[in-house]
Formats: structure tokens, C-alpha cells, sequence
């Protein structure tokens, strides 16, 4: 490189130009702020304009490359302009074309390492665009970039820029999950390397949907009509680490003990009153160390995949104590039962006494005295574990013979969700091991990680792929690994 054509623009330009900013510099230190804004634009002007000048003598000068496509000798065709928005500002460089004779196609061999997958924008300016998408919709994003920056991009091409990085990501790791899936068990383990980070003592497994308006149905949904509509994402988390012990028992009557499943003299009655909202008493917190996310429009099979293979990637199956924590949907117990056997299934406690307040409202009134005193006298038999004690008494108030056809409706959906989930109502067990009994983590994902994100004020018709695109960049940023997955998809080859 003729650097001293670069040593010459310095001189002639730059610290001409430096100079004449250390004489506009103000006197007084009252005008700290002032200098520090204006210092700040004008070096990011003067390192734009020093940026210009290397690009214009760096040298262009390869092996000449083989086509892609026939592997014929390229011919070069000269130097083509190309203009680049950098976090430095626009700079127009020149870079070499080569054309194959035969296939008549073009190259540009230096792209793949200074532009942002084909789009107008440098490696770098492409990470703080994605960084800045991920936290923001499209049009603030680029406000915060003509701010930050002082380099212009439409709403358009942010968007653009942002949703094909996740795109790529997303087609990367699906392709990796199709290979998995067709090994065997066996194959997989070996095909998979183990985490190698700290252990931890605790792992814990869920998954929620959230509902997104999309301008197409998402392409795993092929029995149904291609149209604008509210699909359903799956959001799933995977996190690793380590109970918080605090010293803080939880908010229940000492005498209780988990008693056997069904109802006994020890058991209250039907309407009798119990202790103080027990569930609001379990204190679990926990030290995380590592936390895989994802949001995909995706089958049942290819989340369950997905979730085995995060779980994997951080160690899950290392912990000496693991737990799956889910809502009660059927599609979820079955990914629980698929691939995590050995975790501990818990049925989220909060939609457990969602279920108990609706049919208390429509036995007894909305905030009433005697609805209150049901629903604590059904959350406290759970909560100690009587599990049959709770359906007795909904069964009590299902033989009334003046129940209304929706009175009759919610108890009956009610007395199916427990009884269904017997196996995963052990709370009792759950508070002695220090396990967590709500699904409070799936619903936080479901609500920062897509709705804070995709449904804010006029989002809708979403591209599913683009959704996608953006969540799995967000995902990152709420995982804390957002510049080690950058690092892994977007390194530049040699």
C-alpha cells in the first residue's frame, strides 16, 4: 500500500483540520458539554475522511479466482465503485470485478469481507444495525443511527439489513437440526458436544406461545389458507445455574403437610376458609449462568428439536437437578416427555389458580367475600399437595342441580386440567427440592422477547421469516451472547 499518499492527505488535510477545531475550542470548562459533543462529530467526521483516503490506496490486488459455478479462470474487468455506509459515514471505494468468459457472471471477491451479506452497508455497521433492530422498531432504529452516528439509512433498509442477518442465522441452525434429527440417538450424542462451561446445580426448561399478526401464514402450517391473520409463535427458554438461597421460608401454614390424594377429616370442606394465598409465598430465585432463548413458527417436532439442541449447547443435562415447567398444553408435555424424560415435569402454578378464580367467579360473583374464601381454600389444598381434596370440593359444587350451562363448562374444563395433571402438581416436593413452581421465565420470554418486540403499536404484517429474523437477533440480546453469536455467523472467511 502507497502509504505515503495516505501521510500526505494527513498532513495537507487532517491536521490542518485539527488545528483549526483546537482554536474554535472554547476556554471555559463550563463548556465541557458543548466541547464533547462537538468533539465527538467532528472526529467521527475526520476518521470518515481518513477512512476515504485508505480505501483509495489500499491495495485491490488478489489471486485471480476460479467461477463458482465452472471453476473457469476469471478475467479481471476492472476497478467498480461501490458505496458503503460505515459507522464512519458513507465512503465510495473501488474494488476489482472479475467475469468468467464461459457462464458470463460477475464477481466482486472483496465483498464477502467489507460489505453486510450483499447489502450497503460494512461488516461493522451491520452489527450495530442488527444490535439497534433487535431493541427497537425499524424507524427508531434509524433515527438512533443519524443521531449516534450521523450516517442516514431509510427505515427500508435497516429492516432490511436487520431481518436478513436473523434469516441467515435461522437457515443455518435449521439446516443443522434437519442433520440431527436424522441420526439416531446414539449418533446424536456423539454428534453433539457437551457444554464446557461451569456447571450448574439447577436447569430449567419451558416454553410459551404468543400470537403475532402476520401479512402469511407461517410454512409449517400447510392444511391452511395462505392469508393474513394472528399465528401463534413459540418461544422457548433454556437456563442454567444455581438456586438463591436467601433464608426466606415460604408464606404457608407450618401444620401443613403434603396428605394423601384425596379428601380425609384433615381436609377442609367445601367452602371453608384456608391460609393466606399460599403460592404467593414460594421465594425462588436463581443465579443464572448461562440461558439459551428462541421465538420460531415452527411444528411441535422442530421446537422439541430446537430445545433439546439449546440444552445440549449449555449443559442441561449435566445438572443433578432438572425441571420442565410448562402450562398444561398437550403439545408441551409431549416435547417434555420426547426430550427431556428426566427433568421434572411442574405444571405452572399460576395457571392452576386461573383455572379455580374463573370457576369462583362464576359460582359466587367477581371479587366476592365467598369467592375469595373458595379460591384460598382451593389453593390451599394444592398447595399442600391434597390434590383429590381439591377436586372434591369442585365436584361438590358440580352436583347443584341450579348450575348454569357455563357454570357446569368451567368446572368440568377445570376438574379435566387437575386431574390431568396430577403427576405435575407435586408442589410440596417441588418447595423441598427448590425447584420453581411458576413458569414466570416463559412468561417474561413470551413478553419481552416477542411482544415487547412484535407487537407494539402498528406492527402487524409481520413477513414470518422476517419475524423470525428479528427474534432470533433479539434473542441473542436477551441471552447476553450477542457479539459471541455475531462472531459465530459473520466472521469474515479468508
Amino acid at each position: 500500500m502507497q502509504k505515503r499518499f495516505l501521510n500526505e492527505k494527513i498532513h495537507n488535510e487532517l491536521v490542518p483540520a485539527l488545528e483549526q477545531l483546537v482554536e474554535e475550542l472554547p476556554d471555559d470548562l463550563v463548556e465541557f458539554s458543548e466541547v464533547e459533543q462537538v468533539l465527538r462529530v467532528r472526529f467521527l467526521k475526520l476518521a470518515g475522511d481518513m477512512l476515504r483516503g485508505w480505501s483509495e490506496v489500499a491495495v485491490t490486488r488478489i489471486s485471480i479466482p476460479g467461477c463458482p459455478s465452472c471453476g473457469n479462470t476469471m478475467r479481471h474487468k476492472g476497478l467498480k465503485p461501490l458505496t458503503l455506509a460505515t459507522t464512519l459515514g458513507h465512503v465510495q471505494l473501488r474494488r476489482p470485478r472479475y467475469r468468467c468468459k464461459r457462464c458470463k457472471k460477475d464477481i466482486y471477491p472483496h465483498d464477502q469481507r467489507i460489505r453486510f451479506l450483499s447489502n450497503g452497508v460494512s461488516l461493522v455497521m451491520g452489527k450495530v444495525v442488527c444490535r439497534m433492530s433487535a431493541d427497537k422498531p425499524f424507524a427508531r432504529a434509524a433515527e438512533d443511527l443519524q443521531e449516534d452516528y450521523g450516517v442516514r439509512l431509510c427505515k427500508q433498509t435497516v429492516e432490511h439489513v436487520a431481518e436478513s442477518a436473523g434469516k441467515q442465522i435461522n437457515a443455518i441452525e435449521d439446516r443443522r437440526r434437519e442433520t440431527i434429527q436424522g441420526l439416531s440417538p446414539g449418533e446424536r450424542l456423539s454428534a453433539l458436544p457437551g457444554a464446557t462451561d461451569t456447571p450448574g446445580k439447577l436447569a430449567v426448561a419451558c416454553c410459551d406461545g404468543a400470537m403475532i399478526h402476520t401479512g402469511s401464514k407461517p410454512k409449517y402450517l400447510k392444511n391452511k389458507a395462505d392469508k393474513p391473520g394472528w399465528y401463534e409463535v413459540r418461544a422457548a427458554s433454556i437456563a442454567i445455574g444455581d438456586p438463591v438461597h436467601d433464608g426466606i421460608e415460604p408464606r404457608c401454614n407450618a401444620s401443613e403437610k403434603p396428605g394423601p390424594d384425596s379428601p380425609g377429616p384433615d381436609s377442609p370442606g367445601p367452602d371453608s376458609p384456608g391460609p393466606d394465598s399460599p403460592g404467593r409465598g414460594h421465594h425462588f430465585r436463581m443465579n443464572v449462568l448461562r440461558t439459551r432463548s428462541f421465538a420460531r413458527f415452527e411444528s411441535v417436532a422442530d421446537v422439541g428439536m430446537d430445545m433439546y439442541l439449546r440444552a445440549c449447547e449449555v449443559g442441561f443435562f449435566d445438572a443433578p437437578l432438572q425441571c420442565f415447567l410448562s402450562d398444561g398444553a398437550a403439545w408441551l408435555r409431549n416435547i417434555a416427555e420426547e426430550h427431556f424424560p428426566d427433568a421434572i415435569p411442574i405444571l405452572d402454578w399460576y395457571h392452576v389458580t386461573e383455572y379455580v378464580c374463573e370457576v369462583a367467579a362464576l359460582l359466587f360473583g367477581q371479587g366476592t367475600a365467598q369467592a375469595k374464601r373458595w379460591i384460598e381454600s382451593r389453593k390451599a389444598e394444592l398447595w399442600a399437595g391434597r390434590i383429590g381434596a381439591a377436586l372434591h370440593a369442585i365436584t361438590h359444587q358440580r352436583k347443584k342441580d341450579d348450575l348454569t350451562q357455563q357454570q357446569r363448562d368451567a368446572l368440568d374444563r377445570t376438574t379435566t386440567y387437575i386431574d390431568g395433571n396430577r403427576d405435575r402438581m407435586q408442589y410440596p416436593r417441588y418447595r423441598e427440592l427448590g425447584l420453581p413452581i411458576g413458569s414466570g421465565r416463559a412468561e417474561g420470554l413470551r413478553k419481552t422477547l416477542v411482544e415487547g418486540r412484535c407487537k407494539q403499536s402498528g406492527m402487524r404484517n409481520w413477513t414470518p421469516p422476517g419475524a423470525e429474523g428479528i427474534l432470533r437477533l433479539r434473542a441473542a440480546r436477551h441471552d447476553g451472547i450477542f457479539n459471541q453469536t455475531w462472531s459465530q455467523y459473520f466472521t469474515p472467511t479468508a
